[in-house]
């Protein structure tokens, strides 16, 4: 046994509800009603003269913001990179004065040594020769052979080479005493001073790392810009309200010049599919009803044909019938095609036909047979010439027979027609 049920219903596709992303006024309104659009057409411009006006500032802040951001950060890489030589200069001046120091401390090296003795021996072995010149020019003098001026000479190279002699041997016994005490002085006074410098560098280099904490505050500013100017461009490009997808206009709220406000719809589009069938299932079929249930789809447009669907939602609830009396109450389903249909537009009718098993083997009666008395059903059956009144209990019914769960056997004899205006008991013929 199965039951088989018709819904009637129309072919529906996806509705967009388009809204003003903003309260302003309609500038421009391209489209008109029943119109076919095209996914990322225009369809409606909020005026965005004042969005504009903000963004253009928003770009000029940030132009202004990143040239001082690229200022700070130019002048800090060339403070670090004077710092850097600076401080290396004095370090290196530091340790030249260091050493001095150290060497003036220690007296000369041996090789300054050897070359000061050799330098005292020459200037002594000078001495000599001119002092025996010098003689030599005495006696000729005194013999009258020489000039005065030859002796005078003479005389003056004499006490130059001797004078310069006595240098050599002070330098020498200076060197083994180490350096006057004025001269480590002055050594010291230049190690400190080159010490200050390196301290004066160093001490530049805090400087630095505040100038470094404003260049990294710069920077932030220019991605806080960054991201106003961003945010700007966007509330300006979302006053161009473009299609979402391809369809037709199926509503027209507002006309270009009127004001909207926001999250208002503006228009409505109906698109191009995916197409579903939506039908109401009467109150008495509405319990055979489930989803994943295989139908068929017949539409009026299309005489003769029917197409495979699928149930795919039953609501929760019975309602109303939109049209009809009060009482009468309908299911309401969706039903997905199953196959693509080229013909399919949103608004054509539509009917379901579903058709459900309810039993395999099944005892049952012509629902003629079947009487109903007190809330009770019964049948008459004929025994020994009389009718016999047996109560029933029913299971599914479909078309013209009722499945019978207890009161009877299989191959009793019922009454099909009549049995209204029978009792129990009257007596009967069956003729054959």
């Amino acid at each position: 046994m199965s039951i088989r049920y018709v819904a009637s219903g129309h072919v529906v596709s996806k509705t967009i509800r388009i809204s003003a992303p903003d309260s302003g006024l309609i500038s421009d309104l391209p489209v008109e009603l029943n119109q076919p659009v095209q996914k990322g057409q225009l369809l409606f411009q909020i005026d965005d003269q004042e969005a504009r006006q903000i963004l253009r500032s928003a770009q000029a802040e940030l132009h202004s913001a990143s040239t001082k951001a690229n200022e700070n950060l130019a002048l800090l890489g060339i403070r670090q990179q004077q710092t850097s030589i600076q401080l290396q200069q004095s370090l290196n001046e530091q340790q030249v004065a260091a050493l001095t120091l150290q060497e003036s401390r220690a007296g000369a090296t041996l090789e300054e040594r050897q070359k000061l003795r050799e330098t005292a021996r020459q200037a002594q072995l000078k001495a000599a020769a001119s002092e025996q010149e010098w003689r030599r020019q005495r006696q000729l003098f005194a013999e009258e052979i020489a000039s005065t001026s030859d002796l005078e000479t003479a005389e003056s190279q004499y006490r130059q080479d001797q004078s310069s002699y006595r240098e050599a041997q002070a330098e020498i016994q200076a060197q083994r005493k180490g350096a006057r005490p004025e001269e480590l002085a002055r050594l010291q006074v230049k190690q400190q001073h080159a010490a200050l410098g390196a301290d004066l560098a160093r001490r530049k280099e805090q400087e630095e790392l505040l100038l470094t904490h404003r260049v990294q505050a710069s920077q932030a500013e220019v991605e806080r810009l960054q991201a106003v100017l961003s945010r700007q461009r966007y509330l300006v490009e979302r006053r161009r309200v473009l299609s979402p997808s391809a369809g037709v206009v199926s509503q027209l709220h507002f006309h270009a010049g009127e004001m909207v406000g926001g999250s208002t719809v503006v228009l409505s589009v109906v698109t191009h599919g995916p197409y579903w069938v939506e039908a109401d299932v009467d109150e008495q079929d509405a319990v055979h009803v489930a989803v994943g249930q295989p139908v068929r789809v017949l539409l009026t447009s299309l005489p003769g044909k029917s197409f495979a669907g699928k149930v795919v939602q039953v609501a929760p609830s019975l309602e109303a019938r939109p049209q009809g009396p009060s009482d009468h109450k309908v299911l309401k389903i969706r039903v997905d095609l199953t196959e693509k249909v080229a013909e399919l537009r949103s608004g054509l009718e539509a009917d379901v036909e579903g058709q459900v098993g309810l039993a395999h083997e099944a005892l049952s009666v012509p629902r003629a047979a079947l009487l109903r008395d007190q809330g009770k059903d019964y049948v008459y059956t004929v025994n020994a010439g009389k009718l016999v009144r047996v109560e029933v209990q029913l299971g599914a019914v479909s078309g013209d027979r009722a499945e019978i769960r207890g009161g009877l056997g299989e191959g009793a004899e019922v009454v099909v027609e009549g049995g209204d205006g029978l009792a129990d008991s009257t007596p009967v013929k069956v003729r054959r």
